[in-house]
């Protein structure tokens, strides 16, 4: 995770802070040049001792593994490979990191490949959730800041006068009315960045652009992917691609705010569309895994987990954000914010305090954070 990050970082990222698209895979007219090595390449470069040991981690031969090149992958446990060159395993990991570092920064002379540096409202989303959850479970808040400068790049370069989005944006220029998919996947991520700061505005923001996704896009159990006459774009199609798909990432959308904000309306669209659906789903179950979260996510009804404390980052928070819970809402309380998860809910004894609930009856409240660490892990046990 932090390699990825590493890489989106030094890459992916427009100084103001929307995430680019891709980058491509040949330079100078051949594929792969700029990422391969060849062994003599890396013998030149680092001292030989360390080359023995990059190239025998990253399996870099003389006759190379791709087209007489060497495309850098791991083929031994890091475990093994101290056994076999009979180095500690503190001495291989600075030798790697070093060595990684020194042809990095050698890959610069080399001309780069183009990246196609448009900007993506719905892609966004993807990488702003992404972040945003690794940021809750390493207790990173690094990653936390650059997915909230990428929210903030598309409500601020991003939105028209009404409040709708656009879908791109390149070199100053936001154009195309935004697809069904940008709405549900930038705003489940808002939803992500909520669980993973407290911050309410994303929360809020969310359920103002659900409400434009229903008005614009949803139709008796359908939703189209485009407001444009353009049928190609909106095929009636269920099922997950290279990514997931944006008639069931609206439903999850929609499925988390209505146990946010207790909203039936939200729950009745998502059950029409999965009844739409659902002879497409049943024949071809593993075509749909994003439509099956949802059901499971509906038929289950999230764990509910609102944390009362001074801290938006006290012990209890860490402890219930590091945990994999798949069907959850949480929720702390903020003068803005009035959600049924959160009434009538104080501090015991004056301390950060944690109530886990089901469909808005609670268990007692917890203070201890040995005992939140048990009861959530307990549920996943029994859950999962």
């Amino acid at each position: 995770i932090n390699r990825i990050f590493e890489w989106l970082n030094d890459e992916m990222i427009d100084e103001a802070g929307g995430f680019y698209s891709s980058m491509d895979a040949d330079s100078e007219g051949i594929e792969g040049k700029y990422y391969v090595w060849t062994q003599s390449e890396i013998r030149k470069i680092l001292p030989k001792k360390d080359a023995d040991i990059f190239c025998q981690y990253y399996d870099i031969t003389d006759g190379g593994n791709w087209e007489g090149n060497s495309i850098p992958h791991l083929i031994l446990e890091k475990k093994s490979l101290c056994n076999l060159l009979k180095i500690s395993r503190s001495e291989l990991d600075n030798s790697i990191e070093k060595s990684r570092l020194i042809l990095k920064a050698y890959r610069k002379s080399r001309i780069a490949p183009g990246t196609d540096d448009k900007i993506i409202v719905s892609w966004n989303g993807l990488m702003i959730s992404s972040l945003a959850k690794a940021s809750s479970a390493l207790d990173n808040p690094k990653f936390l800041s650059v997915a909230s400068k990428s929210v903030s790049f598309i409500i601020e370069k991003m939105s028209k006068k009404d409040g709708s989005l656009y879908r791109t944006h390149r070199t100053g220029q936001s154009h195309i009315d935004a697809f069904a998919e940008d709405y549900a996947f930038f705003g489940n991520s808002l939803v992500d960045m909520y669980e993973a700061s407290f911050d309410s505005s994303y929360l809020k923001e969310a359920k103002r652009l659900a409400d434009i996704l229903i008005n614009n896009f949803y139709e008796e159990g359908i939703f189209k992917q485009s407001l444009s006459k353009n049928i190609v774009i909106n095929i009636k199609n269920g099922m997950d691609n290279a990514t997931p798909s944006f008639i069931f990432m609206s439903c999850l959308f929609l499925s988390r705010l209505s146990y946010y904000y207790d909203l039936q309306k939200y729950r009745n669209i998502v059950e029409k569309t999965l009844e739409t659906f659902g002879h497409s789903i049943n024949d071809y179950p593993y075509a749909h895994p994003t439509a099956l979260f949802v059901h499971n996510y509906l038929s289950k009804g999230p764990i509910e987990i609102a944390i009362v404390g001074d801290k938006l980052d006290g012990q209890l928070v860490k402890i219930a954000r590091n945990h994999l819970l798949p069907y959850k809402i949480m929720a702390f309380p903020d003068d803005g914010l009035d959600i049924p998860l959160l009434f009538q809910k104080f501090k015991i004894d004056n301390k950060e305090t944690t109530y886990i609930c089901h469909n808005y009856a609670c268990e007692s409240p917890i203070v201890d954070s040995v005992e939140l660490d048990k009861a959530l892990s307990t549920i996943f046990k029994k859950s999962y």
